[in-house]
């Protein structure tokens, strides 16, 4: 006999891989792996979005790099053009790359 909200509980556990695949993306439907990393402007025409940054020094350039894919994901930007600095946060501007 089926306990009252046993089957609430199964339907829960149904859809929790449904909300992570749905937190991968953010609020502008960007997730931060489909945003393009660039040294040079891209070839093709693109608009400014905002300028990024990560908060901190991270402790390896891969994890700067993640972090700034992930705020230029969070301001709908599909692309970052990373100004390389030597020391301090990881800056870069989140662009939108048009046609890719």
């Amino acid at each position: 006999m089926n306990r009252p909200g046993a089957c609430l509980g199964r339907r829960a556990l149904l859809l929790l891989p449904l909300l992570g695949i749905a937190a991968c993306a953010g609020p502008t439907g960007v997730r931060p792996a489909d945003v393009a990393v660039y040294h040079v402007p891209p070839s093709q025409a693109y608009e400014f979005v905002a300028n990024v940054e990560t908060d901190s020094v991270a402790p390896t350039r891969s994890d700067a790099l993640a972090a700034l894919r992930e705020r230029a994901a969070a301001v709908g930007a599909n692309g970052v053009i990373v100004r390389d600095r030597s020391n301090g946060p990881l800056r870069g501007i989140a662009i939108r790359v048009r046609d890719r």
